[in-house]
């Protein structure tokens, strides 16, 4: 009998890691529970939300993320201040968490650094941009976020954000091109060496080098261009595997208060990026073969 069925919500989802990663922490429950991937278009979604309510609980991702909370009896305190729901609890009342804070603090943590140990340097102004920035602030770090020259207006409308989350934060926005000074944290949540463009990195080396930490929200390649420079110059760094795993980590306890060893997390951690490196490199021959 199965204890629990599960979802992703989400358009499209052909490629998501989420039943790999979820399956495994079922597993490690020893729970017989269901996870399926629940992909509709926006055209369908007011049609078909009312099933997925249903469920004892489902994961949310682009494009819903936002979209969902009106169907939801509430929100936790992440969800508001980031406006964003990832994972949704279907007992009793509906519920909507965001469990990306999670990920990112323990993969934080994984690498040995904390926020609150030196300025942070942020790469964008998206989404997941927001919610770093935010935790940033909330840990009392100084914290410079950089962007393209076009993209200024929306990184100062980010930093209003977040003064109103701290009206003393230390925050300022600059051009990515003219980045100055000594960082304790670099992170990317840009896309920017996100495969196909594996060569690409979103700032110069002397910048890489002048960050005693780096953190990659990318992890397809698991190893990206800014990753091998940071490491080249014996900078430790990590990327965005880690993360993903500890936000579904959170989710299971949201959902049925799981409760796991931290070791068997790691190596769901290391077992993860082995299959994307293999899916990365099926990606990569099909794509010089069609070259």
């Amino acid at each position: 009998m199965s204890q629990g069925k599960f979802k992703l919500l989400g358009y499209p989802l052909s490629h998501s890691l989420s039943p790999f990663i979820h399956e495994r922490l079922f597993q490690l429950s020893k729970r017989n529970s269901i996870y399926d991937l629940y992909s509709i278009s926006q055209q369908d979604f007011d049609a078909n939300i009312d099933s997925l309510l249903q469920e004892d609980g489902f994961n949310v991702t682009i494009p819903y993320k936002m979209k969902i909370m009106q169907y939801l009896d509430e929100l936790d305190e992440r969800a508001r201040l980031y406006n964003a729901v990832n994972t949704v609890d279907c007992k009793g009342k509906v519920v909507g968490y965001n469990t990306d804070y999670y990920g990112f603090l323990h993969g934080l943590n994984d690498l040995g650094v904390r926020l609150k140990d030196g300025p942070v340097l942020l790469l964008g102004a998206g989404g997941a941009a927001h919610m770093i920035a935010a935790e940033c602030i909330l840990a009392g770090a100084s914290l410079t976020i950089a962007v393209r020259e076009q993209s200024l207006l929306k990184g100062a409308r980010m930093r209003d954000f977040l003064m109103n989350i701290n009206a003393s934060s230390h925050i300022q926005v600059v051009d990515i091109q003219k980045i100055t000074g000594h960082f304790h944290l670099l992170v990317n949540a840009t896309p920017v060496g996100l495969y196909p463009h594996i060569n690409e990195c979103p700032v110069s080396e002397e910048v890489v080098m002048n960050c005693d930490y780096v953190y990659d929200l990318i992890y397809n390649p698991v190893e990206t261009k800014l990753i091998q420079i940071a490491r080249e110059h014996q900078i430790p760094a990590n990327n965005g595997v880690s993360m993903l795993v500890w936000q579904a980590v959170y989710a299971h306890k949201i959902w049925y208060q799981a409760e796991f060893d931290e070791e068997d997390i790691h190596i769901l951690i290391e077992d993860t990026q082995k299959a994307i490196e293999t899916d990365f490199s099926v990606q990569l021959s099909t794509r010089q073969t069609q070259i």
